[in-house]
């Protein structure tokens, strides 16, 4: 598992050398560390996995309980609170967004819209975490059913079969529910690259078992197609689900055609180095087509996500690393197979002898559905622990960070996911995790990511990589338990019959521990001085100036607002807001200290943030806003020079375009102005979408048009008017 973590981090922990972005990728950098551990032996234990497993199910189901709710009851409302009082739910959200503004009806439509998004930014999220987990809960609930009373006997033996029988069954319903709870909720989710994910890993489950001569029946494909069909008629009846889904496909698979083709020209021009990590959208606005329908983060397929954030070596390189997976994880369920055949051969022959003492009839159920039998050394408390201390923790995170733990979350979420964790414990004891289920369930994440973003994300592919190292540790470790002698050419294989020798536990050394525990306090240290203390001091700062602006003090807000810059030198956000203070500051007063300290945080913005076509602009509109004001030249010419910085970023935005032309329009460049108008009228014409028409845009003007007529309004009467006006004149 090692092999695999060392050759994934060439490409998570690669920083370009230059253009960087480390205020984005010092967040990605940390989340990839935090899945290091699930890669450490210990968790090779099989307790360990199915207690990880479990976890990882609940959370999941608890996300799905909470989106529930947001669908049932959180969203209706706020839907009829933002048709009553639209200003009032912009406000409380802190959005600016003046009627008719594209940012309007973006939010709009989010509130609008009908799909749960529980506590992601995009429901696409959410259904990628789901994926794993429903995965598991599915092979869990039908392990259960193919071993029998043997998968749950557990402590309970000495009850009888019946008693067992009963454990499996409460066993199988459980992650039956959990099933059902993470199937509706991924029905919710519309993801179209979801549904043939989870497709894909039933079809592979399924082709699994037959392939090992099991006899699957035809009650348990038709009981689970008829639960999907009961749950979908259910969602489409309540307004949730609708033909869309189906018929909206083909435009779907057209946005992400777009998206590609733009990250075949990134990656064209950095094919050895990538652009970095978090900083594909800064890139992706250079290449992107005038008739994309957004700017992505990503370009929803993890292939080309990964070439164009590192470049193509580390592409390969990060394929290999997952071929010695495939193959590592395959071998081992081949070597389980093999077994299995060979105790079911064994326990067909009459002379077969019983059981050692202490050891499992292997015959009794396939080998690859067998409890492993726990060590002494073996103990899941830890991970007990760790999930004890994931509320408390999210609590105090949350209210750092400005994003509290809502007691909704609480209610309809946390507290389902504890009920079914405690429900599930049993499991976790004495239960049935086939290995290869695990490793489908990781195929199927990939095959969802195909044409779905977030694998860059740690919060998004958490799951994945948790299931996908606990996939490789509980194949290597279930082919080491039970058949160790098989992975020794030189010695015979072990005779037929008998239950085949499950190796004991051995400690690690305290050294090996020993460095363990100062690397993580290492990381921990790094941690908080390259990311956290710099991020909550700066936060801390803005907010205080923010207090400081309102009661009138501005002296107060500019030392905040310097100090935030100062605490966190990765982040353009409070020089952003001192440039627009300084800005107020010049046009009140006409100050020349203020003119200069407003060029000197400007200076720093760019350079904090070199790839921002959004600042460039906004920057430029303050310029152009003080020399309509003060009438310097200077400060129409910084405009014009802003405009047209914003423009190498974003070369097919239309609005960019529109303003440059204007700009050039009272600097008396009527050339300029003019190829500029027409340039805008063009990628208009070539953009489909209504909310990003130049109609639906404004500008930053300085005076009224000389020519006759009214005074056009929206961007395009603007662009109309220049066109006309130096038309009419030449």
């Amino acid at each position: 598992s090692w092999r695999c973590l060392q050759m994934d981090h060439l490409w998570v922990l690669h920083i370009r050398a230059r253009e960087c972005e480390y205020r984005f990728y010092r967040i990605h950098h940390w989340g990839c560390q935090a899945r290091a551990p699930c890669y450490a032996r210990p968790y090779a234990l099989p307790r360990s996995i199915r207690a990880l497993a479990a976890v990882l199910a609940a959370v999941a189901a608890g996300l799905a309980c909470y989106s529930f709710y947001q669908c049932g009851y959180q969203m209706p409302r706020d839907r009829a609170a933002f048709r009553r009082d639209p200003e009032a739910v912009l406000r409380a959200a802190g959005a600016v967004a003046p009627p008719g503004s594209p940012l309007r009806e973006q939010f709009r439509n989010r509130v609008e819209s009908r799909e749960p998004i529980a506590t992601f930014a995009l429901t696409n999220s959410l259904a990628g975490y789901l994926l794993p987990a429903f995965v598991l809960s599915a092979a869990g609930a039908a392990a259960l059913r193919r071993a029998g009373p043997a998968a749950s006997a557990g402590p309970d033996a000495s009850a009888g079969p019946a008693a067992n029988l009963g454990s499996a069954t409460r066993l199988a319903v459980g992650w039956l529910v959990v099933a059902g709870v993470l199937a509706g909720c991924l029905l919710l989710t519309k993801s179209r690259s979801g549904y043939i994910a989870a497709l894909f890993a039933f079809v592979a489950l399924g082709w699994h078992w037959l392939r090992a001569g099991e006899r699957i029946g035809w009650k348990v494909p038709v009981a689970a197609v008829g639960g999907i069909a009961a749950l979908a008629g259910l969602a489409a009846a309540a307004g949730f689900l609708d033909i869309q889904v189906l018929s909206e496909a083909r435009l779907s698979l057209g946005y992400r055609w777009e998206y590609w083709t733009s990250t075949v020209a990134l990656i064209r021009d950095f094919p050895l180095t990538g652009c970095g990590a978090g900083n594909y959208q800064s890139f992706y606005t250079a290449y992107k087509l005038p008739q994309a329908s957004e700017v992505v983060a990503d370009p929803h397929n993890f292939l080309f996500e990964l070439a164009a954030l590192a470049g193509l070596p580390a592409l390969v390189l990060w394929l290999a690393s997952w071929v010695l997976w495939l193959r590592a994880t395959r071998r081992a369920v081949t070597t389980l197979a093999a077994a299995t055949v060979g105790a079911a051969t064994a326990a067909n022959t009459p002379s077969a002898p019983p059981a050692a003492s202490g050891g499992e009839n292997l015959a009794a159920t396939p080998l690859e559905s067998t409890p492993l039998e726990s060590t002494p050394l073996e103990s899941t408390q830890p991970i007990w622990l760790g999930a004890a201390l994931g509320l408390p923790l999210a609590a105090v995170a949350g209210m750092l960070a400005g994003y509290p733990l809502s007691g909704e979350l609480v209610l309809t979420g946390v507290l389902p996911a504890i009920v079914l964790l405690v429900w599930l414990r049993p499991w976790v004891r004495e239960g049935v995790l086939p290995p290869f289920a695990l490793s489908i369930a990781t195929l199927a994440v990939l095959v969802n990511c195909l044409a779905a973003g977030g694998i860059g994300f740690p919060a998004v592919a958490a799951g994945w990589w948790l299931v996908g190292a606990l996939a490789l540790n509980a194949a290597e470790a279930a082919a080491a338990r039970l058949v160790p002698s098989m992975a020794d050419q030189d010695k015979p294989a072990p005779p037929a019959g008998p239950a085949l020798p499950v190796a004991s536990g051995k400690e690690s050394p305290r050294w090996l521990w020993g460095i363990i525990s100062a690397s993580a306090l290492l990381l921990v240290v790094v941690f908080h001085a390259t990311c956290y203390g710099p991020v909550f001091n700066s936060q801390s700062r803005i907010a205080a100036a923010a207090v400081a602006g309102e009661r009138g003090d501005g002296r107060t807000m500019i030392a905040d607002l310097q100090a935030a810059a100062d605490a966190d030198p990765w982040s353009a956000t409070a020089s952003i807001q001192l440039a627009t203070l300084w800005h107020r500051q010049w046009l009140e007063g006409g100050s020349t200290s203020a003119r200069e300290s407003l060029e000197r945080a400007v200076l720093e913005a760019l350079r904090r943030d070199r790839r921002a076509h959004s600042l460039r602009r906004e920057l430029g509109d303050l310029f152009f806003a003080a020399y309509s004001k003060t009438g310097e030249r200077s400060a129409l010419a910084d405009a014009v020079a802003l405009y047209r910085d914003a423009l190498l970023l974003y070369p097919a935005h239309a609005p960019h375009h529109a303003q440059l032309a204007w700009a050039l329009r009272a600097a008396g460049e009527r050339e300029a102005s003019l190829a500029a108008a027409r340039e805008a009228l063009r990628l208009d014409g070539q953009n489909p979408h209504r909310e990003q028409k130049l109609a639906a845009q404004r500008l930053t003007v300085v005076s009224g048009p000389t020519s006759a007529g009214p005074e056009p309004g929206n961007a395009r009467e603007y662009v109309e008017l220049i066109v006309r006006e130096y038309s009419e004149s030449n």
